[in-house]
């Protein structure tokens, strides 16, 4: 078999989705993946700019995938509408990109507040987490048991629909995603207690965008309803929530 078909074969088992041949962006910054080349452009404003075509391979971890180029390991998140590469040694955000350079500006970090949050010595996994994209940075339930019940809400100007990365990210510790638990199923609701709908989420870290029938909203409630288990904690956690107008 050719080495590029096999390659192809094996990544599309590990992906859902597949992101070859995709082209991500946001103002600044370009992102383009073939089946075994990375190309990118970063002109940010009063940076050096940067500019590179490399190869590239993707190692996945725990569900959690990992792209290296240039002798570097980043942590990938992606979907078909957008990807988004850690930097794990320095915690940042090295690329948020959209599948259209204006579109980036319509993922909006809603204000949310949850029933329960976990508090780990000086550490709060509270809702106001859900906003960063870094690894180890996670909303946690802090009830006893898998957080069934527990309630996100979630308030912006206008949400059309919401972006979920679920479970424990981590750079460092990629074994954490599956040692805690992860978000199986929601109900959505609006604040008049009227269901907008039930959804299973995927057990991947990868985004999952998810439509709202009857938008837009300003502000809606999320409830989980079942879990897919942690190996060893019952901790729910869920790795950051963005909406779109």
């Amino acid at each position: 078999m050719n080495r590029n078909i096999f390659l192809y074969f094996i990544l599309s088992l590990l992906f859902p989705v597949s992101f070859f041949g995709q082209e991500y962006s946001n103002p600044f910054q370009l992102l383009r993946l073939t089946e075994d080349r990375i190309e990118f452009k970063d002109y940010t404003p009063d940076m050096e700019p940067i500019k590179f075509d490399a190869e590239y391979s993707i190692s996945v971890e725990h569900s959690i995938s990992f792209i290296q180029f240039q002798g570097k390991r980043w942590l990938f998140l992606s979907s078909p509408e957008l990807a988004i590469i850690l930097d794990g040694i320095f915690p940042r955000t090295m690329f948020f990109g959209a599948d259209r350079p204006m579109n980036v500006e319509k993922y909006l970090d809603p204000s949310v507040h949850s029933s329960s949050y976990l508090i780990e010595g000086n550490t709060h996994y509270n809702a106001e987490n859900l906003a960063y994209t870094e690894s180890n940075t996670p909303w946690v339930e802090g009830v006893e048991g898998f957080g069934i019940g527990e309630i996100l809400t979630v308030e912006a100007y206008s949400i059309s629909e919401i972006i979920i990365s679920n479970g424990f990210v981590s750079y460092n510790s990629p074994c954490l995603y599956s040692k805690n638990s992860r978000v199986k199923e929601i109900l959505i609701s609006d604040t008049a207690g009227k269901l907008i709908g039930t959804y299973e989420l995927q057990d991947t870290p990868n985004p999952q965008h998810i439509p709202l029938p009857g938008a837009p909203y300003k502000k809606i409630i999320i409830e989980i309803l079942s879990v897919y288990e942690g190996s060893q904690y019952e901790d729910t956690c869920i790795n950051f929530l963005y909406v779109k107008p």
